[in-house]
């Protein structure tokens, strides 16, 4: 990242990594051929010409490629080269393929504009036999403005990059062109995660985005919730800094998943895959749940830390009434932590 003008941004000293072989022939052809088979429902492809995106296949469509993303050999090598432990953000962002047709080409025009990604990293596999093509090369643009070009991939190799932090876009290819595309974002939840769903709403069906999006950040609460106990018995000096970044975690999920009144309608109803045997308002499920776990934080400091003033809070967040969904919104959790915190 310093090299090329981004110095201290992101989770990794790695800008972009590669080409690298990363999976076989024979690998690749099966996910292409699982990935454009007329088994991945329309519903899973973007795009009426003939250039097209496929969204959303894995798990339940491309079972294959679905198992090779997910294998422990290929994450342990993405995280190497990234240099920094990786997982992968969402089944639903798992194998996002991307179908140039030589037919599509405008002579000269990048068939990828400039862009940041929504995943603190991606991993682009090339599908295609490049032994013929003609441009197609990933272009970067560093903080400097300097335009870096990534040398051509070959079938089977994969670049790493911190596409959320760094401008990039497909120069002119002359030649058809299959990509796969899998974003990832810190194994660790202490790590900085930076994931914004911006991109993915402009393409992807909501109810499962906003689904699967909830449920990975509410692993990271749960992980951070249980550091927060050791804090408080080893740390107490740390709490304050600890719940600071807790709450602009919450306030950040918050905004991603709430677009007005649009989250209740796409989040509820039996069009939601997978869905059907979960609460019918999503934010109060996260209201009710985050409640919860600091309930049970508040509660393992021991009545014994609790001075006349602090046991207002505690109280509150003890009551039942409370915990099961009298809140308006997650701002009022958020200033109930920073009260608690203070």
């Amino acid at each position: 990242m310093d090299d090329i003008g981004l110095k201290d941004i992101g989770i990794s000293p790695v800008a972009v990594a590669g080409p690298f072989p990363l999976f076989s022939g024979e690998a690749v052809k099966a996910m292409e051929k699982e990935l454009l088979s007329t088994d991945v429902p329309n519903n899973c492809r973007y795009g009426s010409g003939p250039s097209f995106r496929v969204w959303g296949a894995c798990p339940d469509y491309a079972k294959i490629s679905d198992s090779i993303w997910k294998h422990r050999q290929t994450l342990e090598t993405i995280s190497l080269v990234a240099e920094v432990s990786l997982t992968i953000v969402m089944d639903i962002e798992i194998c996002h393929t991307n179908v140039h047709q030589e037919e599509n080409n405008a002579e000269g025009e990048p068939i990828i504009g400039w862009h940041k990604d929504g995943y603190p990293f991606v991993c682009i596999v090339m599908l295609s036999d490049t032994s013929s093509m003609v441009g197609g090369c990933l272009e970067l643009k560093g903080g400097t403005g300097d335009i870096i070009t990534i040398p051509k991939m070959e079938q089977g190799s994969a670049i790493i990059l911190q596409g959320r932090h760094i401008k990039h876009r497909v120069s002119y290819c002359a030649n058809r062109r299959v990509t796969a595309v899998t974003s990832f974002r810190p194994f660790s939840s202490f790590l900085q995660d930076d994931t914004r769903l911006t991109t993915a709403k402009a393409i992807s069906p909501r109810s499962r985005l906003y689904y699967e999006f909830f449920i990975y950040r509410e692993s990271v609460v749960i992980i951070r919730l249980e550091e927060a106990t050791r804090i408080l018995s080893e740390e107490p000096e740390s709490l304050r800094r600890f719940l600071d970044e807790l709450a602009g975690f919450l306030q950040q999920t918050k905004k991603e998943l709430w677009d007005g009144d649009i989250i209740l309608s796409q989040c509820s109803g039996a069009t939601r895959p997978r869905m059907s045997n979960h609460g019918e308002d999503l934010m109060s499920a996260l209201q009710s749940f985050l409640l919860v776990l600091v309930a049970r934080v508040v509660v393992e400091v021991g009545q014994s830390r609790i001075s006349s003033s602090e046991g207002l809070v505690f109280d509150k967040l003890r009551s039942r009434q409370f915990i099961t969904g009298q809140l308006e919104s997650l701002e009022e959790m958020k200033n109930c932590i920073q009260e608690w915190n203070k």
